[in-house]
């Protein structure tokens, strides 16, 4: 037989909030001030943006030599 082990409680922050497009907005608004304060925190430290911003960093798909040539 299992030792008891205590259960962890069920923790959903979002369910106070009823709606999904209230619930969707909150999401981007917390994400967006994550990566504002991210950026903002590495300028401060004398980074650059190529190494503060959070998309331009993480994705090197967008480079230049992929761009189709107009």
């Amino acid at each position: 037989m299992r030792p008891h082990v205590p259960r962890v409680p069920d923790v959903r922050p979002l369910d106070p909030l009823r709606s999904l497009k209230i619930k969707l907005g909150v999401l981007v608004a917390v994400t967006v001030s994550a990566a504002v304060l991210i950026t903002w925190l590495g300028l401060q430290a004398s980074l650059g943006p190529s190494r503060t911003f959070p998309w331009r960093s993480s994705c090197r798909c967008w480079s230049r030599r992929s761009w189709p040539a107009v």
